[in-house]
């Protein structure tokens, strides 16, 4: 049997409804696994009022950089509506 192993190291946040998503490599779809979690709130990492680390989005920004990607047609949108009548 083939096995193998990989540590991912992922900030993510926990939904309000205290459920995790996490994403794994694309070499584990359709096998068991065994998953180890440790969960830490780290209160020294600044965070803004949302509760994201500081700087996470600046982080972020830009970092697609294939230049075939495009945000894809999001409709029309409805008429606004008309508060005078």
């Amino acid at each position: 049997m083939d096995s193998r192993s990989e540590t991912l190291v992922v900030w993510a946040k926990v939904s309000p409804d205290a459920k995790l998503v996490l994403d794994v490599p694309d070499s584990f779809k359709g096998k068991m696994v065994s998953v180890r979690c440790t969960l830490t709130d780290d209160p020294e990492v600044p965070r803004d009022k949302k509760g994201w680390p500081i700087g996470f989005w600046d982080s972020v920004y830009g970092s697609i950089t294939d230049p075939t990607f495009e945000r894809p047609p999001q409709g029309e949108m409805p008429p606004a509506p008309n508060f005078d009548e």
